[in-house]
């Protein structure tokens, strides 16, 4: 679906830009959110591209902190979805940012 492709194209222009920032960030806090944030766009991606592929997803991780993973599962999707377009946006304000500095 387009939402689908829209959520793949945009985790992994995300995933690019942490690891841009990672490799040559200046910013020693922009660079360590971007630590933090990769591992889990990327995450997201892979369940997003298993979920295009026609596959379910055999496990989401919970994470090591939080309290999404003792979620009843029908509650998991929406904070997940909400936790990804945070991350998403975050990432692209990173982008941005990135840009601005470099201008």
């Amino acid at each position: 679906t387009a939402w689908l492709d829209q959520q793949i194209a945009t985790h992994r222009q995300s995933v690019r830009a942490g690891r841009q920032q990672i490799a040559n960030g200046s910013d020693p806090q922009v660079t360590a959110l971007a630590r933090r944030a990769v591992p889990i766009v990327a995450a997201h991606l892979s369940i997003l591209e298993e979920t295009t592929a026609g596959r379910t997803p055999d496990a989401v991780e919970g994470g090591a902190g939080g309290t999404s993973a003792g979620e009843p599962a029908r509650r998991a999707p929406l904070g997940l979805a909400l936790i990804g377009t945070a991350v998403v946006l975050a990432a692209g304000a990173l982008f941005v940012l990135a840009r601005r500095r470099r201008a």
